[in-house]
């Protein structure tokens, strides 16, 4: 029988897929957890900083993005943030949503078609801060 080894899911015979080692030092029960489950020290230790750009080409996590909804015309400002920051209240979506995960990597101009429980809604992307 042929089982991979360390690094891979094991599997007699095959890869199902591959995993990396995690840094030298860093235990694997942190390493794999998934970012909602890890503690505040393991979201700093992972944590990424997102440096301001003047020009925004495309939405980012952090971006303010301007969209108009073609159903309504009704104009809307969202700002982009990570799950943790997220509150509908304040127009603060989560990258991880049906709708922020939509306008990501979009430009100013692009008509974005979502997926809602109410059935599609489409937005024109108007402005990006």
């Amino acid at each position: 029988m042929n089982l991979l080894g360390i690094g891979n899911l094991l599997f007699p015979g095959r890869t199902l897929a591959r995993r990396t080692l995690p840094p030298k030092g860093q235990e694997f029960s942190n390493f794999f957890r998934k970012p909602e489950s890890r503690t505040f020290e393991d979201k700093v230790k992972f944590a990424k900083i997102i440096e301001e750009n003047h020009h925004v080409a495309t939405v980012q996590l952090g971006t303010k993005v301007e969209v108009k909804n073609l159903s309504t015309k009704k104009i809307e400002e969202y700002t982009i943030v990570g799950s943790t920051e997220a509150n509908p209240l304040e127009k603060r979506i989560s990258n991880e949503s049906p709708v922020g995960s939509a306008f990501l990597e979009k430009r100013v101009g692009d008509v974005v078609k979502i997926q809602v429980p109410a059935g599609f809604v489409q937005y024109e992307i108007l402005k990006l801060e």
